[in-house]
């Protein structure tokens, strides 16, 4: 046989392969869906994520036809897009390696219908050779997933011991003048209690016990950036719901003390959403909402919705509406610089947030905004991707707790 027969059947298999790139890629995705009993829309939602796949698939089909390509950059970085979307959909390494056997297992049998297809009968060598081909294509783009994702978390790794020492430095200079100001005024009501008129004393007291509500509120802040900075690396997918109300518990306190009702709309749709990305933006919404809560309205709340995106396959629209003071239009640019605050007067704090929330939200292939009128109240909304494969995922993982 000569060197020319093995590429023509080489070049009919890798043919057979490109023309049926978008096909294939449908098939895969289908076979995903299937796995994970959900509609084929929700393995990869947008176009242009699925657009990847064709292209991987013409890829192989050229290492097909030349045995000697690498990974080139663009198919590197199709590989790196796809890895960091499953990642913030809280997959793990090992299932976005099994869903890449899926659609290699659906490349072999198209190899097999292709070899039958050809006009010749080809020999074991001619079929070695050319599965040889496919075979290190595959073996290729499994590596170079395996390196992108341990690169990506080293990367984090890194990232993350840099923005804790950051934000220790920052946590020690936020509380510091607190501190300072209940030392000041408490030394001075033990120090002269004896002589001090009345007046003085509740001047005193209460000087006590705004230093001691600035912490209050500066640890509300600070209990939202220690959930960011801790969890930047963490990969997980939980119930909307349970996030809501676990939120809702951590600030049970500070909504009793301003007389905030916190509520559900309900129905709350019944779906998993990335629990990193949406307990970070919970804490600082809920948050913000119970702190700039208006203390001249006899009722005061808020509420979270919960409905499907306007473009579904973008996922879920999650809201925190309130009744509060609203933020002045003049201001509304600047909410999510960081150390902004619309309301100094009314509530002490690091300003920081926001700017974490929409960071972390984006950074989590989500987005964030807000509509608000003072006077009146706000809504901040995120819309964030379906994580309820991976969570399905993660459920079967989970042991029976009571077995």
């Amino acid at each position: 046989m000569s060197e020319g027969e093995v590429s023509n059947h080489c070049e009919h298999v890798a043919h057979h392969l490109e023309t049926q790139a978008r096909v294939l890629a449908d098939r895969w995705v289908r076979s995903v869906a299937h796995r994970l009993d959900l509609s084929p829309e929700r393995v990869l939602p947008a176009d242009d994520l699925l657009d990847h796949i064709p292209e991987v698939i013409v890829w192989v089909a050229g290492c097909v036809r030349q045995p000697g390509k690498e990974v080139c950059p663009d198919i590197r970085a199709r590989l790196r897009h796809l890895a960091q979307y499953r990642r913030g959909e809280g997959f793990s390494l090992a299932e976005t390696l099994c869903e890449q056997e899926e659609l290699a297992s659906i490349l072999w049998e198209e190899f097999a219908e292709a070899v039958e297809e050809y006009p010749n009968l080809l020999n074991s060598r001619e079929v070695t050779d050319c599965g040889g081909r496919l075979r290190r294509a595959l073996a290729m783009l499994t590596v170079s997933t395996h390196s992108l994702w341990l690169r990506e978390e080293e990367v984090q790794r890194t990232n993350l011991a840099s923005r804790l020492a950051e934000f220790a430095r920052m946590v020690v200079h936020e509380l510091k003048n607190p501190l300072q100001a209940i030392h000041l005024w408490s030394e001075l009501l033990s120090s002269a209690s004896k002589t001090l008129t009345a007046d003085r004393i509740e001047s005193y007291s209460e000087s006590i016990q705004h230093a001691a509500r600035q912490m209050s509120d500066l640890l509300d802040d600070i209990r939202v950036l220690a959930v960011a900075e801790s969890a930047q690396s963490e990969e997980r997918c939980a119930p909307l719901r349970s996030l809501v109300e676990e939120a809702f518990g951590a600030f049970s306190e500070s909504a009793r003390s301003r007389g905030v009702e916190c509520r559900i709309a309900e129905p709350m749709p019944a779906i998993h959403v990335d629990a990193v990305q949406v307990q970070i933006a919970l804490a600082n919404l809920i948050g913000n909402a119970i702190k700039y809560s208006d203390g001249d309205k006899r009722t005061r709340w808020l509420e979270v919705r919960a409905r499907q995106s306007d473009e579904p396959s973008n996922g879920w629209r999650i809201e925190v509406v309130d009744n509060g003071l609203g933020v002045p239009e003049s201001l509304q640019h600047k909410l999510f610089c960081g150390y902004f605050r619309a309301h100094p007067e009314v509530a002490d704090g690091t300003g920081l947030g926001l700017a974490i929330t929409r960071q972390v939200v984006e950074q989590r292939f989500g987005t964030v905004g807000f509509e608000s009128v003072e006077g009146t109240g706000s809504t901040f909304f995120l819309i964030v991707p379906d994580r309820t494969a991976a969570g399905m995922l993660t459920e079967c993982r989970m042991p029976n707790a009571e077995s």
